[in-house]
């Protein structure tokens, strides 16, 4: 036989306390509410680095003070303790308080530097994800930009020889997670370096470096146009007058809405069009194309002329269907777009009902009233289902001959035939009224 007394061991340390300084935590902690009638010989110090949840031993301390002189840096630190007595080990306390040790901050990542084209010096834009910063707060960015020393190989810049390039590299400073300059230093056809380094209180991180070689992007488009369509706008322009040998992948869209004087990117196009589904209805636009190349972007285009953008009847007769309700179907084969109306080009304009011309001349909307002389547009009989001339002086018929006149040059007809949308009178005859007589 044998006979044991099992001892409760003690409460666990209260109150742990943990502070960084020079690379080092100082701990302290208050001892245990109870013993239980043990005796305390020590106490064990456990760690958690960087909150991944878990805490291993890395101490004994025999009073209730420990300097924990191991600490990584970068880091953040809780610790826990128990006490060692003669009945075992206590319970851990709760844990102390984040401990900081911050440290210069990691490389950033993901740094990329672009070129675009504009007058005089090129314009350079480095873009990076800001890096982890070490428990320290970012405070700045310093960049250096240098030529490659003598010129470098182009166009991937490969053996191109920078040197020491933090003493031939000038340097500079900013925040944020991007920076754009313009480049007065470099010229077109040159391997410029690129280095980044962040910074916080502790010190600079590990520089990242980019090459990239100065090609001239395209001039810019040329002879950008707008036109209102039926809720949207649509555009054309003409590529650039020169590539200067970059590849051109698209167009990037910019638009100005009621002229607020700021053009923002809208879009970018394949080819040489782009519609705007999104254009404000209502409002005032202009448009303005830059190239997308493989040497950066161009300069911006001119701007288009100013259009604005209705929702219009967009009637389905005499067009071709269309499943985006942003667009007006083509009109089909013969037949020109006037108003919101596709027109024979061979006809005349009784193709056109009375009201929607008569409505349309006088800029009033669809649901607009008649006169009360039943009679709008000068001189065209409201009653009639089309609009038909008064057989009396055609001349008073002002509206009528306005819209006459948007037709022939809608259709490229000569000016001088004004009532007689379609195919010039023959030779001998003249326009009277709405027929050709000798």
């Amino acid at each position: 036989f044998a006979t044991v007394y099992s001892q409760q061991s003690p409460l666990p340390p209260q109150s742990v306390m943990a502070s960084v300084a020079n690379g080092a935590a100082s701990l302290s902690w208050l001892a245990p509410i109870s013993l239980h009638g043990a005796v305390i010989s020590g106490y064990e110090i456990l760690r958690e680095t960087n909150e991944t949840g878990g805490f291993v031993s890395v101490g004994f301390a025999p009073d209730l003070h420990y300097v924990d002189n191991n600490i990584p840096s970068g880091s953040a630190l809780r610790y826990k303790a128990r006490a060692v007595s003669s009945a075992g080990h206590s319970a851990v306390s709760d844990s102390s308080s984040l401990a900081l040790n911050p440290s210069p901050p990691n490389a950033p990542l993901d740094f990329s530097v672009s070129v675009v084209g504009v007058a005089g010096a090129p314009e350079v834009t480095m873009t990076w994800t800001p890096p982890f910063s070490n428990y320290a707060p970012l405070q700045d960015y310093r960049f250096w930009s240098g030529r490659a020393n003598p010129g470098g190989a182009a166009p991937d810049c490969s053996g191109a020889d920078f040197g020491d390039w933090r003493g031939a590299l000038s340097a500079f400073s900013g925040v944020g997670a991007a920076r754009t300059f313009a480049e007065e230093s470099a010229s077109y056809g040159e391997c410029r370096i690129y280095a980044l380094a962040a910074v916080n209180a502790e010190g600079e991180s590990p520089a990242v470096f980019a090459t990239i070689y100065i090609q001239h992007p395209p001039s810019p488009p040329q002879s950008v146009t707008a036109r209102a369509t039926h809720g949207a706008a649509s555009l054309s322009w003409s590529a650039p007058i020169s590539l200067h040998g970059a590849v051109i992948s698209g167009y990037e869209i910019l638009r100005e809405t009621n002229g607020a004087g700021g053009f923002a990117t809208v879009g970018f196009a394949s080819d040489l069009h782009y519609v705007d589904g999104g254009a404000p209805i209502g409002a005032t636009l202009k448009y303005k194309a830059r190239a997308v190349s493989s040497a950066g972007k161009s300069a911006v285009s001119d701007a288009s002329g100013e259009i604005l953008v209705a929702v219009r009847d967009c009637p389905a007769e005499n067009r071709h269907p269309t499943n985006d309700e942003s667009v007006c179907g083509e009109c089909l084969d013969g037949f020109g777009e006037v108003g919101d109306h596709c027109i024979s080009k061979t006809g005349r304009f009784e193709r056109v009902s009375q009201a929607a011309l008569c409505r349309m001349l006088r800029g009033d909307p669809p649901d607009a009233p008649l006169e009360a002389d039943g009679k709008i547009c000068n001189g065209v009989d409201a009653n009639n289902t089309f609009c038909i001339l008064d057989s009396v002086d055609a001349f008073p018929c002002r509206g009528f001959l306005r819209h006459v006149l948007h037709c022939n040059l809608a259709f490229n007809r000569p000016a001088q035939n004004p009532f007689f949308c379609g195919k010039p009178c023959p030779e001998g005859k003249e326009a009277t009224g709405s027929s050709c007589k000798t």
